[in-house]
């Protein structure tokens, strides 16, 4: 556990919209947000915010932490519109 409670350690604790970063070892792998959760198999998809690619991952190959909300971008809900001068 990394001690602030964010290792995901089953798809039942992911949901869609979730943001999680995927590690290998001491290296970051992806960061993202879940897509769809397939608990049958343990496996989820995100898009990843670094190259904009669906990605499939493996708990089982994986270290999953879950982000805090300030690590990722959020995408603009609306166009803001023109700004005031």
């Amino acid at each position: 556990m990394d001690g602030l409670g964010r290792h995901i350690r089953s798809c039942a604790e992911l949901s869609p919209g979730d943001r999680i970063e995927a590690w290998r070892g001491d290296r970051p792998l992806y960061r993202g947000r879940v897509l769809a959760v397939v608990p049958e198999l343990d496996m989820f998809w995100i898009r990843d915010s670094r190259t904009g690619t669906r990605q499939l991952l493996d708990l089982d190959q994986l270290r999953v932490l879950r982000c805090p909300l300030r690590v990722l971008p959020s995408p603009p809900d609306r166009d803001p519109g023109p700004t005031a001068a």
